[in-house]
């Protein structure tokens, strides 16, 4: 089974959010594994991505408080996990993203720039 990983920024109610609540809903469960991991909380979209079946892990960082030891949890959730593809989601996750595939070895790391 495939394992994907996919960091956001938090899981609130826009649009890339949103999205990635689809996706995960939608990937065929008998064939890939979702973890969703919110830098921030789990915001609102986390509870039903639980009642989805999917696993929902949060960093709990504070917004606008910049904090190194996100980073080092994050590194050791993605060496747990195992990831066999870590999939990020805007900005802040792209950037903690490619710091934490690093730290943590991950082979395969995904991420869309926006369109502007």
């Amino acid at each position: 089974m495939v394992t994907i990983v996919h960091l956001i920024t938090g899981p609130e109610t826009g649009g890339a959010e949103r999205m990635l609540y689809r996706l995960v809903r939608r990937t065929d469960r008998a064939r890939f594994r979702s973890v969703v991991v919110s830098i921030t909380d789990a915001g609102t979209l986390g509870p039903s991505l639980g009642k989805a079946g999917i696993e929902v892990m949060s960093l709990e960082m504070r917004r606008g408080m910049p904090d190194p030891y996100s980073l080092l949890r994050l590194a050791r959730i993605l060496r747990e996990l195992n990831p066999d593809i870590l999939q990020t989601w805007l900005y802040h996750a792209d950037f903690f993203g490619l710091m934490a595939k690093r730290l943590a070895n991950v082979l395969h790391l995904v991420w869309k720039p926006a369109v502007l």
